[in-house]
C-alpha cells in the first residue's frame, strides 16, 4: 500500500528502466519523480526533499556518484541507492565509502530491488515514528514548562493579594504578569452589580499587550445589562454552572461573534469569579493575533487564579468589616507591633555582629560548601568538616595520610602530576578522580587545586566537590538513551493492543444490540423449514409420492438452510477478534448492504423509516470490510437511539422517525452519510463526541466507545469522520474515505 507521504526520486536516462522502476515501486511511494541527469536530479532533491533516491552510477553530465556526494553534503542523512554493471566495481567501492545505503548491479533483479527498498521504507517509517514521539514529548515538556510558569505567577499573585490586599495596583500588576506569561493580547476583569433590581456588569480592570487597543471605558464594555447584552448563554454557563467558556470567535453564535469582533478578538477564554458562593464577575483573556487553544493545565491554573481573586475579594471585604469592628484593637496591635519590631531589630543587629565575628575566623572551614584539603608534599595537613563528611573518616585518621593512598591506581599519575611542588605559576584547570573509602564505598571527586605557601613551604589548597550523584546520573542517562527506542516501540505496541480490545468490545456491544434482529433472521427460515417438512410428511402419509413435488420442497428447504448458514457465517466473521486486520479492496455498496441486513429488521419493528438514497455503485476503497461495517452499524445504532428518544418526548403519532443513508463520490473521495431527525447534539459537547468513554446515554445504554472506535477505524483507513447537528432537529455523520484508484 502506497504511503502518500513518501517521495521517491529516480535519476535515469533509459526509459525502459524507468518504466520498470515505476511499475515495481509504485505501491510503496505516494509521489515518484523522474529526472534524466545528475544535475537535474540534484536540483529536484533540493526542491522536493525525497525520502529515497535511486540513480545510475553513470549519468550524462554529473554522474550518479558525484550527485550522491552533493546530496549527502547538503543532507547527510539522505538515503540513496546506486546501480551499475558488474564490471564497474570502482563505483561500488566509492559508493560504499560515501555512505550510500545500497548498491545494485544491472540487469537489476526485481527481488533484490524490492528487498532493498522495503528495508529503507521500514527504516524511514520507524524514523518518522520516533520523530513524531519526540515532537509529542517536546510539546508535553513545553506545556509543562508553561504550566510551571503560570503557577509561579499565580503563587506570586497570591502572595501579593494576601500581603498588599485586593486593590487597583495589585490587580493591575497581577493582570500584567498573567497576560505576559500566557502571551495574551488582553487580560481584564468584569464586576457585576445591581441597580434598581436589575443586574449589570462593567469592565473594571484591564491590561493590554503592546500594540493592542485598550477597550476599558468604552460604552461597549460599561454598564452592560446581563439579560439584554447578547451574552445570555454566557451568563447561564457562568452563573448556574460556574464553569469557563473558551473557543474561536468564528465558531460562536452570530450575535456573540459580532460583538467580539468589534474588539478584534480571534479567540477568548472567560472564567467566573465566585465570592461568598455568589457570581461576582469574571476574568477574560483575549488573543487578537492568533486563534489560540488554551491547554487544560493553563485553564486549570487560570481557574485557580480566579479562585484566588475570589478569596482575595472576600478577604478584602472581611478585612473592611473587621476594621470597623476592631479599630481600637488595631491601634493597640500597631503599638505592640512597633515595640516588637524594635526588639526584633535590636536582636537582628546583635546576631549580625556575632555572625560577622564568627565568619572572620571560620570562613574557610565552617561555611564552605566544598570540601577543603591542605596538602604539603602530598600529605594531608588540614581538612574542613565538609571534607570529613565526604571521606567519611575522622580528622585524626586523615591528617598525616598521603592523599594518593585514597585515590584508585588509575588516577594516581594524574594526582601526582597536578600536585607537583616544583611547577611554578597558578593552576587553572580542575580534574576528576575516584576514591575508595574505608567502608569499601567509592566516590567521584572534582578537585580544584591552588598553590600557596604554608609556613614558608610550598603547599596546595585543594577544593573538592562530591560529584558521585552526577556521575551516576550520566551513567543512567546513557543507559536510558540506549534503550529509548525499545521502550518507545513497546509503548506503541501496548497502545495498539488496547485499541484492538476497545474495537472488539465495541463490536460485541453491536452484536448484543442486534441479537433480537438476528434471532428473527434465523427463526423465519426455521419456521419455513418446519412447515415444509410437515407438508412432506403429510404427503407421505397420504401415500402420494410425487417426486417432482418432493424435489421442489427439498430445494426450498436447502435455500432456507443456506439463508441460515449465511446469516450465522456473516455474524461469526463480523464478531471475531481481527487483530491482524486484512486490508483489501472493499465495495462500499456491499458493506452498506451487509450492515443493513443485520439491523433493518429491528428498524422496521421499531417503526423507523429507513431511507436509502440512490447509492453510487462501483465505489471501492482500500480497507477492511468488517471494520467498516462495524462503523456503519455504530452510526445507525446511534441514529436509532436518537429518533427513539425524540419519539418519547413528542407526540408519537405526529412524529415520523427517519434514518437516511447515502453513498456518493466527491472528487477523489467516497462519502457515506447517515442522517437522523432525532434529538440532536448540544453545540457545546459536539467537539467531545469522539472522545473515548464520552456519552450522553445512561450507564445501561452506552459505554462511550462506539464513536471513539469508529473514529479510530476511519483514521486507520486514512479517512476522516465529521459530525454536524442541530439540537432537537437532526444529526448527520459523514465518513470520507479515499477512493481506490482504478
Amino acid at each position: 500500500m502506497a504511503n502518500p507521504d513518501l517521495i521517491l526520486l529516480i535519476v535515469e536516462t533509459d526509459k525502459k528502466l524507468v518504466d520498470f522502476f515505476l511499475l515495481t515501486l509504485n505501491s510503496y511511494f505516494g509521489t515518484i519523480l523522474v529526472e534524466e541527469n545528475g544535475e537535474k536530479g540534484f536540483q529536484s532533491f533540493k526542491v522536493h526533499q525525497p525520502e529515497l533516491v535511486i540513480a545510475a552510477a553513470n549519468l550524462p553530465g554529473m554522474g550518479g556518484l558525484e550527485m550522491s556526494r552533493k546530496i549527502r553534503k547538503r543532507q547527510h542523512s539522505a538515503r540513496i541507492i546506486l546501480y551499475s554493471n558488474k564490471q564497474q566495481t570502482a563505483e561500488l567501492i566509492q559508493a560504499i565509502e560515501s555512505g550510500i545505503k545500497g548498491f545494485l548491479f544491472t540487469p537489476i533483479d526485481e527481488a533484490d530491488l524490492l528487498h532493498l527498498v522495503r528495508d529503507q521504507v521500514k527504516k524511514i517509517d520507524r524514523l518518522k515514528q520516533m520523530n513524531l514521539v519526540e515532537e509529542r514529548i517536546i510539546l508535553a515538556e513545553k506545556e509543562y514548562d508553561q504550566s510551571v510558569r503560570i503557577l509561579q505567577v499565580i503563587s506570586r499573585a497570591t502572595a501579593m493579594f494576601f500581603s498588599s490586599g485586593f486593590n487597583e495596583k495589585t490587580v493591575t500588576d497581577v493582570m500584567k504578569m498573567i497576560g505576559e506569561v500566557i502571551e495574551a493580547s488582553r487580560a481584564y476583569i468584569y464586576k457585576n452589580y445591581q441597580e434598581n433590581g436589575e443586574e449589570f456588569t462593567s469592565r473594571v480592570y484591564e491590561w493590554c499587550a503592546e500594540g493592542i487597543m485598550p477597550v476599558i471605558g468604552n460604552l461597549s464594555v460599561t454598564n452592560k445589562h446581563l439579560s439584554t447584552s447578547g451574552f445570555g448563554r454566557w451568563v447561564e454557563i457562568m452563573k448556574k454552572h460556574r464553569t469557563h467558556i473558551t473557543g474561536f470567535v468564528r465558531n460562536f453564535k452570530q450575535e456573540e461573534r459580532d460583538r467580539l469582533r468589534d474588539h478584534s478578538i480571534k479567540s477568548i477564554l472567560v472564567i467566573p469569579i465566585i465570592v461568598n458562593d455568589l457570581w461576582w464577575g469574571f476574568i477574560g483573556i483575549d488573543d487578537c493575533i492568533n486563534e489560540k487553544t488554551w491547554s487544560e493545565p493553563e485553564i486549570r491554573a487560570l481557574e485557580s487564579l480566579a479562585n484566588n481573586f475570589g478569596a482575595a475579594i472576600q478577604k478584602r471585604d472581611m478585612d473592611a468589616q473587621l476594621l470597623q469592628l476592631n479599630l481600637g484593637l488595631e491601634k493597640r496591635v500597631k503599638k505592640r507591633t512597633r515595640e516588637l519590631e524594635f526588639e526584633v531589630a535590636e536582636r537582628a543587629m546583635a546576631e549580625a555582629l556575632l555572625k560577622d565575628s564568627e565568619e572572620k575566623y571560620r570562613l574557610i572551614y565552617e561555611n564552605a560548601t566544598d570540601g577543603i584539603l591542605l596538602l604539603q608534599k602530598g600529605k594531608i595537613m588540614l581538612v574542613n568538616p565538609t571534607m570529613v563528611e565526604i571521606l567519611e573518616e575522622m580528622p585524626r585518621d586523615l591528617i598525616g595520610k598521603q592523599f594518593s593512598d585514597l585515590v584508585l591506581n588509575e588516577y594516581k599519575n594524574e594526582v601526582d602530576q597536578q600536585l607537583q611542588d616544583d611547577i611554578r605559576g597558578p593552576l587553572s584547570r580542575s580534574f576528576y578522580v575516584q576514591v575508595k573509602l574505608n567502608n569499601n564505598k567509592f566516590k567521584w571527586l572534582e578537585l580544584k587545586p591552588a598553590r600557596i605557601n604554608w609556613y614558608d613551604e610550598p603547599a596546595h589548597l585543594v577544593f573538592a566537590s562530591n560529584i558521585t550523584l552526577r556521575k551516576q546520573a550520566e551513567t543512567n542517562l546513557y543507559q536510558l538513551n540506549e534503550t529509548l527506542e525499545e521502550r518507545i516501540e513497546e509503548g506503541i505496541r501496548q497502545v495498539e493492543e488496547q485499541q484492538q480490545l476497545l474495537i472488539q468490545k465495541s463490536k460485541l456491544e453491536s452484536i448484543g444490540e442486534l441479537s433480537a434482529g438476528l434471532a428473527h433472521e434465523i427463526n423465519q427460515p426455521l419456521v419455513s423449514i418446519s412447515m415444509g417438512l410437515d407438508n412432506m410428511l403429510m404427503t407421505l402419509n397420504d401415500e402420494v409420492t410425487d417426486q417432482a413435488y418432493i424435489r421442489n420442497k427439498i430445494e426450498l428447504l436447502f435455500k432456507d438452510i443456506g439463508r441460515i448458514k449465511n446469516t450465522i457465517e456473516h455474524v461469526r466473521i463480523f464478531s471475531r477478534d481481527q487483530q491482524n486486520t486484512h486490508i483489501e479492496k472493499v465495495q462500499l455498496s456491499q458493506v452498506i448492504h451487509d450492515a443493513l441486513s443485520m439491523i433493518s429488521r429491528q428498524l422496521s419493528e421499531q417503526n423507523i423509516e429507513l431511507i436509502i438514497n440512490k447509492n453510487k455503485t462501483g465505489l471501492a476503497i482500500e480497507g477492511n470490510h468488517y471494520r467498516l461495517e462495524q462503523v456503519i452499524l455504530n452510526l445507525i445504532s446511534n441514529a436509532r437511539y436518537a429518533v427513539n428518544e425524540k419519539s418519547k418526548k413528542e407526540n408519537q403519532a405526529a412524529f415520523k422517525k427517519q434514518i437516511t443513508i447515502a453513498c456518493e463520490k466527491q472528487d477523489d473521495k467516497a462519502v457515506i452519510s447517515i442522517r437522523d431527525n432525532g434529538i440532536g447534539i448540544p453545540e457545546e459537547i459536539l467537539p467531545n463526541i469522539f472522545n473515548p468513554f464520552f456519552t450522553t446515554k445512561s450507564e445501561d445504554k452506552g459505554t462511550g466507545l462506539g464513536l471513539s472506535v469508529s473514529y479510530g477505524i476511519i483514521l486507520e483507513m486514512k479517512g476522516e469522520i465529521i459530525a454536524e447537528s442541530k439540537l432537537n432537529e437532526y444529526t448527520e455523520i459523514k465518513v470520507y474515505l479515499p477512493l481506490l484508484s482504478s
